[in-house]
């Protein structure tokens, strides 16, 4: 008798990426717009800076975001 499945397992910085890669992708950001610092991201999601840097480094891999030391990132 099975009493319990499987759990689908997803980190703080995976569930921002999510976020952030929907915002990219949809109607929400325009091309070259600006994101918010990573401390205000971190603020609204309640998380720490750590996740949201590596969520935006995921988005740099995928080339849906340009990360300019100190000048943010679009």
């Amino acid at each position: 008798m099975v009493i319990v499945s499987p759990v689908n397992r997803k980190s703080v910085s995976d569930a921002i990426y999510e976020q952030l890669r929907d915002a990219i992708l949809g109607d929400s950001l325009s091309a070259g717009d600006l994101l918010p610092a990573e401390r205000e991201l971190a603020q609204q999601a309640g998380v720490n800076r750590q996740a949201v840097r590596e969520a935006l480094q995921r988005l740099r891999q995928m080339h849906l975001v340009e990360i300019v030391h100190g000048g943010g990132a679009r």
